[in-house]
Order: structure tokens, then sequence, then C-alpha cells
């Protein structure tokens, strides 16, 4: 059995009027948000064998406090291919995955988060940042593919369950 944790990047600040969009950091909302969903994340017992980011500097930073928060210390690898991915460079990033790894997370952008979790789960989900969706998968990466997962879990910072 092997898991995916899609999680979109924190809130990024926009007031740095001439950095490229890569750039952008978190704002303050962001950096608070980031290890909140951590915290939660190693609240419920998930674990991770691997974190892929993508390379922009809002979905690095996110990454790595969601790690900090969830005590995580293993690999977190920047993915250019997932910076404003879509279903195509996700898959590609997905079924290229050793077998030994049972358990990752994806931290990447709206709108390819979104319908890569609509192709894999036949399910649509609104991602806000710092959102993430949980999907379970039986099967080799390279087998992964359209209606192929379930979703086991949903959050995000605002949500019901956080009050």
């Amino acid at each position: 059995m092997k898991t995916i944790i899609f999680l979109r990047h924190a809130k990024s600040s926009w007031k740095e009027s001439g950095l490229s969009d890569e750039a952008r950091p978190l704002n303050k909302r962001g950096k608070l948000n980031a290890p909140e969903m951590g915290k939660r994340l190693k609240a419920k017992g998930y674990g991770l064998d691997m974190i892929i980011s993508s390379t922009a500097v809002r979905a690095v930073t996110t990454a790595e406090s969601v790690a900090d928060a969830m005590g995580f210390t293993g690999d977190l690898i920047k993915e250019s291919e997932l910076y404003m991915a879509d279903d195509n460079g996700y898959m590609n990033v997905l079924t290229s995955l050793d077998e030994a790894v049972e358990d990752v997370m994806i931290v990447s952008h709206n709108p390819g988060t979104e319908e890569i979790i609509e192709y894999l789960a036949s399910q649509d989900f609104l991602i806000p940042t710092a959102a993430y969706v949980l999907l379970e998968f039986k099967g080799k990466w390279k087998e992964i593919g359209q209606g192929s997962c379930k979703v086991l879990d949903y959050d995000f910072p605002k949500s019901e369950r956080s009050r």
C-alpha cells in the first residue's frame, strides 16, 4: 500500500513586486499555516519516506516547515518539473519513484494540485493554500493512473476540524 500527500504551498507574499513568481516567499499567514499543517499530519500519525517539492521558494519553504513540524529527517527533493506542473509533470515524478518509497509528500501549486488529485482519485477538491489531500494507491508506482487512488484524508488551515 502506498500513500501520497498532495500539499499546496502555504500563502505567499506579493510585497516585493520585482521578484519572479518562483522567488516569492511565504507571507506571515503562510509561515504560521505551514507548521500547523505539519503538526496536524504528525498528530494523525502519518509518516513519510520522502518529500518532493516544486523548486519555487514558497513551496520549498512550506515543505521544510511541514517536515520540521512532523519531525521528518528524510530526503527533501526539489523537483523543477513540479513548478506549475500539469498532470504529465506529476505523473512523470510519481511513475519514476523507487518502489521502496511507500509514503511520499508532493508540495506544489494550483491549479495542478487540484487537477492531479481529480485525475488520480476521480474526485474534485478545492485546495486552498496549505491544504492537503492524502491518497492511497495499491500497486507499483509505474502503474499509477487515472482513478487508481482512494482519498483517505483532506484538511486545510481553516477547516472545521481545526477549531
